[in-house]
């Protein structure tokens, strides 16, 4: 006979993210879309709120519900939304009525899927498949993310909110694809945001900056998949950090925040449990490019391939003064080592006194209360595609092969910002 599981009594640090949203009593569905260039990624969706079954919620069609995406950053997965006890962000906004989907970046554990390359197969396909930085993510990931979930529920905007990389690939995303983006997203709501990283303050990422002898590592070895993570959590991490917290409090120190006393420390095992998720070499060596360079631009080949990419020597900027009219709101950490603010911004903008991981895992929920505020500003009620265009989208998904799995059981407000030029100004840095 099989033992029955009391979640409850379970730890989240060893639990599966489907296990963690119905331990706390959340509708469940798993997603998966597949991106223009073949990459298959998993997206979790929170329908309801607590309490909610999804054969409730779906039995009148789908929810008419306004609509958020959550986006981790490097080396995370989603289940960094959803760590922090009952006052995750996740489950916040699904008690408030939106419908929550949660993204997981290609080659992290959950999107370790190609239509035709194998991550783990052979030199050639490991190479291709693991190809990838925050620039793939903006043109691939991001559009084919979108256009699934507008899809699903039939909505005619979303509420983007990313965390680190994840503001990354959509600053990258708005640059080069805006008018796509201005059809199908109302706000983009960017916390530890990412546009230069010349500034990162953090110890270690300042020495792997420096230091050109592990990269070279790669090189000779032909390691392109950092921290792989295939299904399992971090067990042993997470044990350390419970029979000696200040081990772990040291690693979070001198990585990304000055006061580890600012995170929620109940949960900070749990997280450490699901993180490092993994991700691709050439994600890391594109930041380190940043930082040396000092500006925001495509990755670097050497001259020779950059010619051969891009019909020039050097890699092109991406185009921050294509950001207009776009409202966007900042929300960043005072003492986060890998977000740095130099000289401000012209948008939304508001500094918290704690760092990097806190975002995530906060013991104030004070940002959390700001950004809920934001969203619902711009999502008043459900509004449901429009323009031809978008019931097309919306029709193509419906009717599509792609799996969804299902298991069940007020702050200052940002308005329209013209940013032009003026993003050059922002300084912030976060990996």
């Amino acid at each position: 006979m099989q033992a029955v599981i009391n979640l409850a009594e379970k730890s989240d640090a060893k639990k599966s993210i489907h296990q963690i949203v119905k331990a706390y009593g959340y509708p469940f569905e798993r997603h998966y879309y597949e991106t223009e260039d073949g990459h298959i990624n998993m997206c979790i969706r929170i329908p309801g709120p607590k309490g909610s079954l999804v054969e409730d919620l779906f039995k009148r069609g789908r929810p008419l519900k306004p609509v958020v995406i959550l986006q981790h950053g490097l080396m995370d997965s989603c289940a960094g939304w959803l760590l922090n006890g009952d006052n995750s962000l996740a489950y916040l906004l699904a008690d408030l009525n939106f419908d929550v989907w949660m993204n997981n970046t290609r080659g992290n554990r959950y999107s370790r899927h190609h239509v035709y390359l194998d991550p783990d197969g052979t030199d050639k396909e490991k190479e291709r498949f693991w190809d990838y930085s925050f620039e793939d993510m903006a043109k691939f990931d991001q559009p084919a993310l979108f256009k699934y979930v507008l899809g699903k529920t039939g909505a005619q905007k979303v509420t983007y909110i990313g965390h680190s990389q994840g503001t990354t690939q959509m600053f990258c995303a708005l640059a080069e694809n805006m008018e796509f983006f201005k059809r199908h997203m109302n706000l983009f709501i960017a916390l530890a945001p990412v546009v230069k990283v010349d500034n990162c303050s953090s110890g270690i990422i300042k020495k792997l900056k420096d230091k050109d002898t592990l990269e070279k590592m790669f090189v000779k070895f032909k390691v392109h998949e950092l921290f792989p993570s295939k299904g399992k959590n971090n067990s042993a991490t997470a044990f350390l950090h419970k029979i000696a917290p200040e081990v772990g409090n040291l690693g979070v120190k001198l990585l990304a925040d000055d006061d580890p006393k600012q995170i929620n420390q109940s949960q900070l095992d749990a997280y450490m449990a699901h993180f490092p998720s993994g991700s691709s070499v050439k994600s890391v060596r594109h930041y380190k490019q940043l930082m040396i360079k000092k500006q925001f631009e495509h990755f670097d080949y050497g001259p020779e391939e950059n010619t051969r990419r891009y019909g020039q020597p050097q890699p092109p900027l991406i185009p921050l003064s294509n950001l207009r009219d776009f409202p966007i709101a900042l929300f960043a950490g005072g003492e986060d080592h890998l977000a740095n603010i130099q000289d401000g911004c012209l948008v939304y903008y508001d500094e918290y006194k704690f760092g990097h991981l806190s975002f995530l895992l906060p013991k104030n929920l004070r940002h959390f209360h700001d950004i809920i505020g934001l969203v619902k500003q711009y999502n008043p009620e459900y509004i449901p595609a429009e323009t031809d265009e978008q019931r097309a989208v919306a029709a193509a998904v419906v009717s599509s092969e792609q799996v969804v799995q299902v298991e069940g059981g007020a702050g200052a407000v940002a308005g329209s910002i013209s940013m032009g030029d003026h993003l050059e100004s922002i300084i912030v840095s976060s990996i």
